[in-house]
């Protein structure tokens, strides 16, 4: 009873709203408004992986490129440009990720993938992840040839987009760093590949074992007719990957529910369809730590409880995006339910107590004066919690 097919769960995922997403459209701003001698380097690195098809289609072509604070040899892909651009507001789409080739690079970083350009020979085939695909319907229906490719399955391929190196700047000139710096912003694929989850054979998951989930022997046909039915001399093919892209960010979704309208996307999308997108990220999320209790004592005056948190992903948790982060919340009621201790209980916007102090003017403010000690504009990592602050 439920849709299951690709589009269904792409719609309202974080992949196809790479670009709508208001968090990544204020971080370039903020960061094009701080260094607007490079605003065109920096929406072009960032639209490489939040607007790849734009992206690609006007570096191949050469057409909608800007040279306006921007140093590349070619131009800059630059935001007012994919605003326009129907392809580019899709984010990250099938053709993007079924089209891409294997660059056999080991440790890839951020927007390094490859995708066959205009007149290559590779330039109409397809990719997916099943032998012996029939081709003929493809065919008939797009004009891309379909062919099998182990690489679409793998963490690599993954990687291209969500291993992130980017130039470091020098706050006091407002320039690159020199020499010249690359600050691994993210890396959930080093971290996996330095994980048993890499390795280990009995461990051994990739990306899309978390992130596409296959349905326990599960099979279906993976494509209709023009009348919407199955044809029966079709195979059956397992596993079948979900194509929600489920992940840690729930936050997002729900800015994007709610602003739907605003965002330009209300008729495309659902505030049902996010409410599922919420949800399975959630059941991700659940999936993604075990929380125990490894001993309890008290006397008159202490209550000591000693937690164990263990990471069960194949990479650090949270990972990605670095202004993600994780507490424990503990409770501590009567027989009554009356509440007496609480710690890391977040208020209705999502802040803890501590958050105001590191939301000092002198925190947020990028020039620091000399001599400013940071560490307290940021929470530091706690093995001891023995305050409700």
């Amino acid at each position: 009873g439920t849709d299951i097919s690709p589009p269904a769960g792409w719609r309202h995922s974080m992949m196809a709203h790479a670009w709508n997403d208001p968090y990544f459209q204020a971080t370039v701003e903020d960061q094009t408004d701080e260094f607007p001698d490079y605003a065109g380097d920096i929406e072009d690195k960032c639209l490489t992986c939040h607007s790849p098809m734009g992206h690609s289609q006007a570096h191949a072509s050469g057409l909608g490129l800007s040279n306006t604070a921007c140093t590349g040899e070619t131009g800059c892909y630059r935001m007012a440009t994919a605003q326009q651009d129907d392809h580019a507001r899709e984010g990250v789409s099938c053709t993007l990720c079924h089209q891409m080739v294997d660059g056999a690079v080991d440790l890839p970083s951020s927007g390094n993938f490859l995708v066959p350009g205009e007149g290559e020979a590779t330039a109409r085939i397809i990719y997916g992840p099943f032998l012996n695909p029939r081709g003929r319907p493809m065919q008939r229906r797009t004009n891309y040839d379909v062919r099998h490719s182990a690489y679409l399955s793998s963490s690599r391929h993954c990687a291209t987009c969500h291993d992130l190196s980017t130039t470091s700047f020098d706050i006091n000139t407002g320039h690159p760093a020199q020499p010249a710096i690359s600050f691994k912003e993210q890396a959930p694929y080093a971290e996996w590949r330095n994980s048993r989850y890499s390795t280990d054979g009995v461990a051994k998951k990739t990306c899309q074992d978390c992130h596409m989930p296959a349905p326990d022997d599960y099979a279906t046909r993976i494509a209709v007719t023009p009348s919407g039915l199955a044809n029966s001399r079709w195979p059956k093919r397992r596993p079948y990957s979900l194509h929600e892209f489920a992940g840690g960010n729930t936050y997002v979704l729900g800015l994007l529910k709610t602003w739907r309208r605003e965002l330009g996307i209300a008729d495309s999308t659902t505030e049902e369809g996010f409410d599922a997108a919420i949800s399975s990220s959630r059941e991700v999320l659940r999936q993604a730590a075990d929380i125990s209790l490894q001993s309890y004592s008290r006397n008159a005056q202490q209550l000591k409880l000693e937690v164990t948190v263990k990471n069960r992903t194949g990479h650090k948790l949270p990972t990605g995006y670095p202004s993600r982060r994780m507490w424990v919340q503990l409770t501590v009621a009567d027989a009554n339910g009356s509440v007496f201790f609480e710690s890391g209980k977040p208020n209705e916007h999502g802040s803890l107590d501590m958050d105001q102090s590191h939301l000092q003017p002198s925190c947020l403010t990028t020039n620091k004066p000399d001599g400013f000690d940071s560490t307290s504009c940021f929470e530091q990592h706690r093995n001891q919690i023995s305050s409700p602050e």
